[in-house]
């Protein structure tokens, strides 16, 4: 198969990547680098997958629609995989106007240059935070949407176009709703990251919230890739959508202690912490219900958060000089 990845180079994007890579697939990756990432840090991942004989790397801007378009009619994809956003709550809430380009209107320029083409499949990745604050969790695929920040709402906007698009050009169109998706090469403004970065240079972590004001559906990213290349395989039809988490989410305070048990893979440096008050744009807890994944895949791998974190710490100790230059 000819596989189009948009955020080729992103966390997510460069797993999924690898994923087809191995089983022999044709990746086609494009990004623009302009996420959270250093230079270094985009070049190294190019790297990797380059190393695949069956990968093409091409620097192509989402928001260019015209260049987009004729990308994707010229390689002529069976699935485009869209993972390509700007992401992080708090960061989108900075850059409001470039978060709902990126995730909102790019994505609507792909939704055109796809229904333009012949027998295509899409895979959009959208987001737990679309759920907003529930009356109750874990949170279930149909309920009703509630977002509370502007990088939630671009990819609810995400949602609706895709409903759109499927019913009146039907399109093929499979929507994930990741749940904190951590791992090798993760993202760098979230939680592993941030407090790794705060203990190597001596900076304060700042903590949004208590243990039970901040919870979160925490899922490895090997078992996120194991479950999506399963859906993608019984999808074919129609519009549908899924949650991929681990159905546990962790407290804040519960995750640090995870972290500090690890640290001294990395460094014998402390960890200090100034709890910050949660800002409102920020949900309380994330909770994935993941029946509707298992009908359709059987049971999941669910790494547990130890061995997740100590792996992840292990890797950075591996890659210190990618991630953490002196």
């Amino acid at each position: 198969m000819n596989i189009l990845i948009t955020g080729a180079l992103g966390f997510i994007g460069s797993h999924i990547a690898q994923h087809y890579l191995q089983k022999g697939d044709h990746v086609i990756g494009i990004d623009n680098r302009s996420g959270w990432y250093p230079l270094r840090v985009y070049n190294y991942t190019e790297s990797l997958l380059m190393k695949h004989t069956f990968f093409s790397f091409h620097p192509l801007d989402i928001r260019r629609h015209t260049e987009l378009s004729s990308f994707v009619q010229k390689v002529n994809p069976d699935i485009v995989i869209h993972a390509a956003a700007l992401t992080g709550i708090r960061d989108c809430a900075q850059r409001p106007y470039e978060c709902m380009e990126t995730n909102a209107l790019a994505t609507q320029g792909l939704l055109e240059a796809c229904k333009t083409i012949g027998d295509v499949r899409l895979v959009l990745l959208s987001s737990s935070s679309v759920y907003g604050d529930q009356p109750g969790v874990p949170f279930e695929e149909n309920a009703l949407l509630n977002p509370k920040s502007i990088y939630a709402i671009s990819k609810q906007t995400v949602e609706t176009m895709a409903v759109y698009y499927s019913r009146h050009y039907r399109l093929p169109i499979l929507m994930i709703r990741p749940f904190s998706v951590y791992g090798p090469r993760g993202r760098m403004n979230m939680l592993p990251h941030m407090l790794l970065a705060s203990v190597i240079t001596a900076t304060p972590f700042l903590q949004f919230g208590t243990n039970t004001q901040n919870k979160r559906d925490w899922t490895h990213v090997d078992d996120f890739i194991y479950a999506l290349g399963r859906i993608i395989n019984t999808h074919k039809t129609g519009y549908d959508v899924f949650n991929i988490g681990s159905g546990n989410p962790v407290g804040i305070v519960d995750f640090i202690k995870t972290f500090r048990k690890h640290l001294s893979l990395m460094t014998s440096a402390p960890l200090r912490i100034i709890h910050k008050p949660k800002p409102l744009y920020e949900m309380e807890i994330t909770h994935a219900d993941t029946t509707k994944l298992i009908d359709h895949i059987g049971v999941i791998p669910k790494t547990s958060l130890d061995k997740g974190l100590g792996n992840l710490l292990t890797y950075y100790r591996a890659n210190r000089n990618i991630y953490f230059p002196k």
